[in-house]
């Protein structure tokens, strides 16, 4: 591990057990650009912040709200946004479907299917905001048709591996 690499010691529960050291990595590298001039991001179901604590670090200028009902990560996330000192990063324990909000950008990442995640973000996001999806190897395009939720993939082919990544909002 080099001197830039953070490693933090999530506690059960909170991950995902597939997670590792490279979370940070292949989380927020591919999707800047995606909203790289985007102001106010929301990570719904944020878990243990991924993909929002790599993305907030990432975009510095960017403001990210972290919401998570669960205490004991919000506990979590909370510490770790002290830790790093993340002045752009607020923690709201709450459930997405609880809040209204502004948000240029949503992201969601094992939320839930696309079509709850939608309906969650849709909630959250300025007129032309955007939900950023981890598809998942079990992505189904049809799903969302079905639903009528406008959508595209993402070109980023790195992270073709874990399934697609889906832009959901105007296209």
């Amino acid at each position: 591990m080099n001197s830039n690499t953070l490693h933090v010691d999530a506690p059960v529960g909170v991950t995902a057990r597939c997670q590792g050291a490279t979370a940070l990595e292949s989380n927020a590298q591919p999707t800047t650009s995606i909203f790289a001039r985007r102001a106010s991001v929301a990570d719904i179901g944020s878990g243990a912040g991924i993909p929002g604590i790599p993305l907030a670090i990432t975009l510095p200028a960017s403001q990210f709200s972290l919401i998570e009902p669960r205490r004991a990560r919000v506990a979590f996330l909370e510490a770790v946004v002290d830790d790093l000192r993340l002045s752009n990063v607020a923690v709201l324990p709450a459930r997405a479907e609880d809040l209204g909000g502004r948000f240029q950008v949503c992201v969601a990442r094992a939320f839930s299917s696309a079509p709850v995640s939608w309906k969650a973000a849709e909630r959250l996001l300025a007129p032309g905001g955007i939900l950023v999806y981890w598809g998942g190897e079990s992505f189904d395009p049809a799903v969302l048709a079905e639903e009528g939720v406008p959508w595209r993939l993402s070109p980023h082919s790195d992270l073709a591996r874990t399934g697609p990544l889906v832009i959901m909002g105007p296209q």
